[in-house]
């Protein structure tokens, strides 16, 4: 059985109450603040998009969280990814390997 989504914070639903057509309006909302969040992962954002995100940011509590949810997520991804780094492929790993580059590469003494 499904369970229901907690109700979201008293703030949220004040904030969002009192000014939700006009986030919505400018283009403020939380799936345009999560966009841009994921968006500036990959690419710098430019001022208009920076104020937007800054604007919304202040104002949800929510999007807030979600931020920092993010931020540790990162990190996590970051701490994983260096380790496996440093960890240095198996020598079988590597056969397999040498094996199927030399089943791509031309023949040499084919004309082509």
């Amino acid at each position: 059985m499904k369970q229901p989504l907690p109700p979201p914070p008293r703030d949220y639903q004040i904030s969002h109450k009192l000014i939700g057509k006009w986030m919505h309006k400018h283009r403020l909302s939380c799936r345009d603040f999560t966009e841009l969040s994921l968006t500036a992962a990959d690419r710098p954002l430019g001022i208009r998009e920076k104020l937007r995100r800054l604007t919304h940011f202040l104002i949800c509590s929510v999007c807030r969280k979600f931020n920092q949810q993010i931020k540790v997520l990162r990190h996590l991804v970051k701490l994983h990814t260096t380790d496996l780094a440093k960890t240095p492929p198996s020598e079988e790993f590597l056969q397999t390997l040498r094996e199927q580059l030399a089943a791509q590469e031309p023949d040499k003494n084919s004309d082509g």
